[in-house]
């Protein structure tokens, strides 16, 4: 399958059909089709291709720095944009040369609009005579340096990566994280971290992202002492994914609106079928899953998010779950936009747009149904479909 894309996108490319070969990689992003390894390839392909003279997609420009080897995240971070159908001008600096890099012309000539700040370990975690408090306040004073710098220099965002642990070292797991121990370190310096960023900064909790996908399977010591890259294919790509996140929530902001479907999606079953108390919910172990999907939802929307509804279902059928099951979590008065017909999804989320006066970019679109997911896909490339 990637083969065949990879081919493709080389023979259009070739034919000088650039746009073709963006979209091709793009609509494979989107359905995630790509491993990790394929993300990274991508990305250097993505990189490599001029942009087409009528291509009106955003443009940012994004400034990679680090204590550590970036190229492997730099690749990946540009197919991830390229998911979101934003192309990313991106530019790494060399090993550990942060405070250089700043400093270097054609820097200044990229012109960052953000900034991508990944530390690493070699001096926290270096000993030396320094103490643990000495080592954690020299790493704090370094990066708000830099922070001003790119603020008085750039005027851009930052995205500040913060710092890991990767194995407990001779320590152990039970010393390492007591005072003076190489987690404990880390803990201390990623909170001092996050409460000095500047306003308007991101910052990407590493340990969260790690234990997320595991540090054994995340981090790759052969690669680190061959290259000074200390992620995996895998832990390059998914950190990629979480700095995207931080540059997509400065430039456009957070998505606004989740648009649920309602059978298999919200209550296990189809409604109509089976009732309003019939559908599965409560004291099983998919009712119990369906549940803590909806108290997710709930919680989002309590932080912000607008709820909507588009079901094919009887109007009716579709809100009695919502008035007479006692299990249900999410109530009516939670959903702003309730659609139940027959018509097209994709003709619900236009007119939800229409009628929160919000843009359908700002849309993620969650549907049990592969079909009804693919039509979205293909009809509203800007709604973001999980």
């Amino acid at each position: 399958m990637t083969q065949h894309l990879f081919k493709q996108a080389r023979l259009l490319r070739q034919q000088g059909q650039n746009s073709q070969a963006l979209a091709l990689f793009r609509d494979s992003i989107r359905r995630g089709q790509l491993g990790p390894q394929e993300m990274e390839r991508a990305g250097r392909f993505i990189a490599g291709l001029t942009r087409p003279a009528d291509d009106d997609r955003q443009v940012h420009r994004v400034l990679v720095l680090g204590q550590c080897t970036t190229s492997w995240v730099v690749n990946c971070l540009v197919a991830h944009g390229l998911g979101d159908d934003v192309l990313l001008q991106v530019q790494d600096g060399e090993y550990d040369n942060v405070l250089q890099e700043l400093l270097k012309t054609d820097v200044a000539d990229l012109a960052p609009q953000t900034v991508v700040l990944v530390p690493w370990l070699q001096r926290l975690l270096g000993g030396g005579t320094r103490t643990p408090e000495e080592r954690v306040s020299s790493e704090l004073e370094f990066w708000v340096q830099m922070w001003t710098m790119i603020a008085e220099r750039y005027q851009a965002r930052v995205v500040q990566v913060g710092y890991d642990w990767v194995q407990p070292g001779p320590m152990g797991y039970h010393l390492s994280g007591q005072p003076g121990g190489p987690a404990h370190m880390v803990r201390d310096l990623n909170a001092r971290l996050r409460d000095a960023l500047p306003q308007g900064s991101y910052f990407v909790d590493l340990p969260m992202v790690s234990g997320e996908e595991g540090r054994r399977h995340f981090y790759d010591a052969r690669r680190y002492y061959w290259t000074k890259q200390p992620f995996s294919e895998e832990g390059a790509d998914v950190l990629a994914r979480h700095i995207w996140a931080g540059v997509r929530a400065l430039v456009t902001g957070p998505k606004k609106v989740l648009v649920l479907d309602l059978d298999n999606t919200v209550w296990g079953g189809v409604v109509g079928e089976m009732g309003p108390l019939g559908v599965t919910l409560g004291e099983t172990p998919d009712g119990e899953a369906f549940r803590a999907f909806q108290a997710y939802a709930r919680q989002l929307k309590e932080s912000g998010t607008v709820l909507c509804v588009a079901t094919k279902n009887n109007a009716v059928d579709a809100r009695e779950p919502f008035e007479g099951n006692p299990e249900m979590v999410l109530a009516l008065d939670d959903i702003s936009v309730f659609s139940a017909n027959w018509e097209p999804k994709v003709s619900a989320l236009a007119q939800m747009s229409e009628t929160l006066n919000l843009g359908i970019d700002s849309f993620v679109f969650f549907d049990d149904n592969p079909v009804e997911r693919e039509h979205v896909r293909q009809a509203r490339p800007e709604v973001s479909v999980v």
